[in-house]
């Protein structure tokens, strides 16, 4: 449904000058449309200054305005979660000029129509239980989420009111300190605003890896077992509830240009695979599995089951308190382990190590990790690997975890660190 007008929109580009001719044909399409009262780029100090004749262009021609930020650069930050967050927020503290923003990349392009459709669209929460929570004022819209990892939720473009998305800068990151993959950086932008009225889903993010691996083999030996599984389908029945009552995914079907690719949703009644990167469901699919029903002959029974529960339960925050499901995933993971054959592998690759063979190595050991993101040996044999091949920037990363995790400056990690920093031996 569409309101009698449209919304004045902030546009907060953020994100490197790397892709110049599409940011500058982003900057004319949005530009031009009547509802979008501000261009706002936000970028890091050095961006700027290195681009500052640039930058200063295109404040003359569309009337951009620039923000900066220091690049945090933290060891821990490993796909850049934090840094995002931090470049979100500083473009969101410089909007003045309307209550709603549209966050997108400056090395990402979609229609300007889809932006003028959004501007008018009636973004009204309707769920009573959604509205009790007050989690969000209004839904917030977002191009494509994926079916079977709650929260992995595509955030390279985002609309929604300003009060909403400064939701979505969160700085409360000790629950992630130690991600498992690249997709770490989308649960960390979209799960933090949900974490007190639903921590039944922190087991599933931190062990996610066992729905979303790139190894398909992995995935086609462990998934059907765990989508059959009630503590799989009760917290997935919650997150299809959430997308349902607090997210939009109607961009009057414009899809988004990212890198020569295009986000193609799921049909409603589509058949539910097993890659969770290709799986990225629409509103009329989430109305459907919030109610119980999924095309997956692993999935089906569980799901229906899990809204029978949900229906006696009542309440979507309470739906899977009282089930294990700390001990349900850490025993997923132990099983997960045996078919990795996974200290013959760590034994493997340091074989390959010690060959020379390090690229091959890192490789091995990189794939392993995600089964067991707290290892420290693991993440003190990658910094070896880098450190192998001249690349200390990123043995810092693993050996600064090495020692948050306990190691201390006189184990061979801190050792290492030590002499990559040039600081005195323990």
């Amino acid at each position: 449904m569409q309101i009698d007008r449209q919304r004045p929109v902030s546009v907060v580009f953020t994100g490197q000058l790397r892709e110049k001719e599409l940011f500058e044909k982003n900057l004319g399409t949005l530009s031009a449309l009547p509802c979008v009262q501000e261009l706002i780029l936000s970028t890091w100090h050095r961006d700027a200054l290195e681009n500052a004749a640039y930058l200063k262009q295109l404040e003359q021609k569309y009337g951009l305005k620039v923000v900066t930020a220091t690049d945090p650069a933290l060891p821990f930050d490993r796909f850049n979660g934090f840094r995002q967050s931090v470049s979100l927020r500083r473009g969101l503290e410089a909007v003045g000029k309307a209550d709603y923003v549209f966050k997108t990349r400056t090395d990402c392009y979609i229609d300007g129509a889809a932006l003028a459709y959004l501007a008018q669209k009636d973004m009204a929460i309707t769920d009573p239980q959604a509205l009790a929570m007050g989690i969000f004022r209004e839904k917030v819209s977002v191009v494509s989420a994926s079916v079977l990892a709650p929260f992995y939720i595509d955030d390279k473009l985002v609309f929604g009111h300003i009060a909403d998305m400064f939701k979505l800068c969160s700085m409360e990151f000790s629950e992630f300190k130690y991600p498992s993959s690249a997709k770490f950086g989308h649960y960390i932008r979209f799960y933090p605003a949900f974490m007190r009225d639903f921590p039944q889903f922190l087991p599933f993010i931190r062990h996610e890896i066992l729905v979303t691996s790139s190894n398909e083999d992995f995935r086609v030996a462990t998934l059907p077992k765990l989508l059959s599984c009630r503590e799989v389908a009760l917290p997935l029945l919650v997150y299809y509830r959430i997308m349902s009552a607090f997210f939009c995914l109607d961009w009057d079907g414009h899809a988004p240009w990212f890198r020569g690719e295009t986000a193609a949703h799921l049909d409603p009644a589509g058949e539910v695979g097993t890659n969770a990167d290709l799986q990225c469901a629409s509103n009329a699919f989430f109305a459907l599995a919030a109610q119980g029903h999924v095309a997956n002959v692993h999935l089906a029974g569980a799901l229906r089951e899990a809204a029978s529960m949900a229906r006696a339960v009542g309440d979507p925050r309470h739906i899977g308190n009282g089930m294990d499901l700390t001990g349900f995933w850490g025993r997923a993971l132990d099983e997960a382990k045996v078919f990795l054959q996974y200290e013959d592998q760590v034994a493997g690759a340091r074989q390959l190590m010690r060959e020379r063979e390090v690229q091959e190595a890192f490789k091995n050991l990189t794939r392993l990790l995600p089964c067991d993101p707290s290892n420290k040996h693991v993440r003190y044999l990658i910094a070896l690997c880098f450190h192998a091949v001249g690349d200390n920037d990123g043995a810092r990363i693993y050996l600064h975890s090495c020692l948050e995790l306990g190691d201390g400056y006189d184990t061979p990690a801190g050792k290492l660190l030590a002499e990559i920093e040039g600081l005195p031996a323990a």
